[in-house]
C-alpha cells in the first residue's frame, strides 16, 4: 500500500516536473480557464507543443 502511494508520488512528481509544465500551472493559477490559444501567447511557444503539455 505505501509502496503504492510512493509510486503514484513518483509519477506525478515526475508529470510535473517539466519546466513548460510549471509554466502553464502557473498560467492557470492566475486565471483557472485558459484556452490553449492565450497559453500560445503567453508563454511564447507554438500550439502544438502548449497542447502536448
Amino acid at each position: 500500500m505505501a509502496s503504492d502511494i510512493f509510486d503514484l508520488r513518483t509519477r506525478v512528481t515526475k508529470a510535473l516536473a517539466h519546466p513548460l509544465r510549471l509554466k502553464i500551472i502557473d498560467q492557470l493559477d492566475i486565471d483557472q480557464e485558459r484556452c490553449v490559444c492565450e497559453l500560445v501567447d503567453a508563454l511564447g511557444c507554438d500550439q502544438p507543443v502548449v497542447s502536448k503539455h
